[in-house]
């Protein structure tokens, strides 16, 4: 077998739903499934004669399209993300952290036999939790290195064409991988039952830009596909009696019983190996998965897809005896969309004597909880949109602080104003409020509030209610922190803010509630 390696460039928002169901809270996959690139070339096979008689398919014709598309000669992968062109995997179920650790300690499920009872305790007491999402670049010096998949959610509506408007109680949400994303999968085939000028017809009906998942006539689906690399050779494998296998799903697997009904527990000549040679169950971590596929040319379901997650491990025990005949990395069925691959005895599997993993999983870079940094960018241009930009999300930042400065001010001193008082200080502040309006910097608000003797909070029967509990220290602790925080100019805007909390809460009947 020989395989062919292809780049995949989302050029917008791509919707590959985990279900068909079209209710519900809908979720992306963050892989493209090789379904879809299987879809691509049928479409372009089948298209002619579509719109044709359908009797102008000659018996060449057919041979060529069951060889091509139906035979299982010809396997489209899963796209997986890339970084610097090496495709990622999915975090194998074999590994497993502490709970309240770091994923960059990390143990192989399967290697933790034989421990003593002291080193079983550790283990208990750090409960460690198995790793389950999340794409790595496993690399030659040991290290797993976190692809982020990056994803939008969006509300859209059901558009009527009669009043041309939106539809009434039709919204609905898409999650979508977002663009910019690149993506490697590669196309396997058999090089006896596919020849060379039919292989590089495939390969220019993949090339260049198409259209996959939901929602493709909107603005989701675009993408860009293009040959990266030459032809090279698959081998099969040879293993050596008497050994345990470890068998990483790197696609999703399906299998059929003897009754020809899916199975989520295969036996070892599933995948390739004797009889006599044994799953070892206690040792294995599978995670399934169930969908019901939508046939475009029918209009209807097909049958349910239950079969075994990508990025299960199943440990296999080999007899001592009899010939093991050599192993291709296809089990299952469904070859051609992108089923059955998996990786043998894979290196990022290995583990020392403790059962702690040889590759060390990095921590993913959490993404920052501000956009500042993106704004600062806009400062300085002199476009007037770039200009309209930075003032609107500089004008988005300072109210984001204020609220929150605000909620605890409100949160920490509304007991202060409680009591008998209540409904006098609802009117006090309702009066700051009235003459923070007035007031168009920091300076102006001290003077209208309190720094004169003739100032609102300083004279009168409201200096000795405001002196009392630090109240009035409180408001100028406030005023000072939102000059260091926004900037003087902005401060009236926080204290009209906080002056309008503070007066719903004085006029409720019971501040606490």
């Amino acid at each position: 077998m020989k395989q062919i390696t292809f780049q995949c460039t989302l050029l917008s928002d791509v919707i590959i739903n985990q279900r068909s169901a079209s209710t519900g809270n809908q979720k992306t996959l963050d892989f493209i499934p090789g379904s879809n690139f299987y879809g691509i070339v049928a479409n372009k096979f089948y298209q002619p004669f579509n719109e044709k008689d359908k009797s102008s398919l000659n018996e060449e014709m057919k041979t060529e399209l069951f060889t091509l598309l139906h035979s299982g000669k010809l396997c489209f992968g899963d796209a997986h993300p890339a970084l610097n062109g090496e495709r990622a995997l999915r975090v194998p179920a074999a590994m497993f952290y502490p709970k309240l650790g770091s994923i960059e300690e990390c143990y192989i499920h399967h290697a933790l036999t034989g421990l003593s009872q002291e080193e079983i305790t550790k283990l208990a007491q750090k409960q460690l939790k198995q790793c389950r999402n999340g794409f790595y670049v496993f690399t030659e010096d040991g290290t797993g290195i976190p692809i982020e998949v990056n994803k939008t959610f969006a509300i859209k509506s059901a558009y009527d064409h009669n009043s041309r408007r939106s539809k009434d109680e039709q919204m609905y949400g898409y999650q979508s991988m977002d663009k910019g994303l690149s993506l490697i999968f590669h196309l396997t085939y058999d090089e006896k039952a596919i020849s060379e000028p039919q292989l590089n017809k495939v390969t220019d009906l993949l090339n260049g830009k198409h259209r996959v998942g939901r929602s493709r006539t909107a603005q989701y689906g675009l993408v860009n596909i293009e040959k990266t690399s030459e032809t090279s050779t698959i081998t099969p494998v040879q293993f050596q009696n008497g050994k345990e296998v470890v068998v990483y799903a790197d696609s999703r697997l399906i299998f059929f019983d003897d009754y020809h009904l899916p199975t989520f527990t295969p036996k070892a000549t599933d995948f390739g190996f004797r009889e006599s040679d044994k799953i070892v169950w206690e040792k294995s971590q599978i995670r399934t998965f169930q969908y019901s596929p939508w046939n475009y040319a029918r209009q209807a379901y097909d049958a349910d897809r239950c079969g075994i997650e990508k990025g299960s491990v199943v440990v296999i025990k080999l007899d001592d005896k009899g010939e093991i005949p050599p192993i291709y990395p296809y089990v299952g069925v469904y070859h051609t969309e992108g089923f059955g691959h998996v990786l043998f005895n894979p290196t990022f599997l290995c583990a020392d004597g403790n059962g702690k993993a040889c590759y060390k999983l990095l921590k993913k870079e959490k993404e920052e909880s501000s956009s500042q940094p993106r704004i600062a960018l806009l400062k300085d241009k002199e476009e007037p949109l770039l200009k309209f930009l930075y003032q609107k999300g500089e004008t988005e930042r300072i109210l984001t602080i204020i609220y929150k400065e605000a909620n605890n001010f409100v949160r920490t001193n509304k007991e202060k104003f409680a009591g008998k008082d209540q409904k006098e200080f609802a009117a006090q502040w309702g009066k700051i409020r009235s003459l923070a309006t007035q007031c168009s910097n920091k300076e102006e608000i001290e003077e209208k509030l309190y720094t004169l003797e003739t100032s609102y909070l300083t004279h009168g029967i409201a200096a000795e209610k405001w002196k009392e509990s630090e109240r009035l220290k409180n408001l100028t602790d406030f005023v000072d922190g939102m000059n260091k925080a926004i900037g003087k100019n902005n401060v009236p805007l926080a204290v009209i803010n906080l002056a309008s909390e503070m007066a719903k809460v004085c006029s409720r009947k019971n501040v606490d509630k």
